[in-house]
């Protein structure tokens, strides 16, 4: 973990708990080897609730439109975050992905792709499904609560971490040709189960 990411991790983690953000299922979340952290998505806090949930770096997919902008593409590449393109398969970002994942790495994905109300369900990218094939690692899902209403202190935010999943326990029918979109729903699904 880097010195820049530790320290901005410390800093958002104060604020956080100043805020009364809770954290639950850390425990879940495997010390070593690669994994993917997918949550769904609703602010722009939801990338620091799930930085701080994890005492790992998560090395996250961000939309490419944050790096055109040079304070906020210094900051990401300090962050060790990197660009992906949305609408098609950006195979730069899978390789880089592939890469962290089989050095041991945690990838960080917002399958929705875009921010959504909290109970809004988006239909998720299938990315996910491939990276955790190609890689042979975990999907460990997460649920972010009350990010869209940060500043609102009637709002309780959180932060809870679920079991991690297999690609074994994602195994529909193989015939079917979208197999990986319904992957990816069941993940999304799994994910809006996860209650504090």
């Amino acid at each position: 973990m880097n010195f820049f990411y530790r320290l901005v991790r410390f800093v958002c983690r104060i604020i956080l708990l100043l805020r009364g953000m809770r954290f639950t299922g850390r425990e879940k979340v495997p010390v070593t080897g690669g994994m993917i952290i997918v949550a769904n998505h609703m602010s722009g806090w939801d990338v620091v609730a799930v930085a701080c949930a994890l005492k790992r770096q998560v090395y996250f997919m961000a939309k490419e439109e944050f790096f055109t902008r040079p304070i906020i593409k210094t900051a990401f590449k300090w962050l060790r975050a990197f660009p992906v393109k949305r609408g098609a398969p950006d195979m730069k970002a899978i390789k880089r992905a592939l890469e962290l994942l089989r050095a041991g790495e945690v990838v960080g994905i917002f399958p929705e792709g875009h921010r959504g109300k909290a109970d809004e369900e988006q239909e998720p990218m299938s990315g996910m499904i491939f990276l955790m094939e190609k890689a042979g690692v975990p999907l460990v899902p997460a649920r972010v609560y009350g990010t869209d209403k940060f500043m609102d202190p009637r709002s309780k935010p959180g932060i809870v971490i679920g079991a991690p999943i297999s690609a074994e326990q994602l195994a529909p029918a193989p015939e079917k040709k979208d197999r990986r979109a319904l992957q990816a729903r069941e993940v999304m699904t799994r994910i809006r189960g996860l209650e504090l």
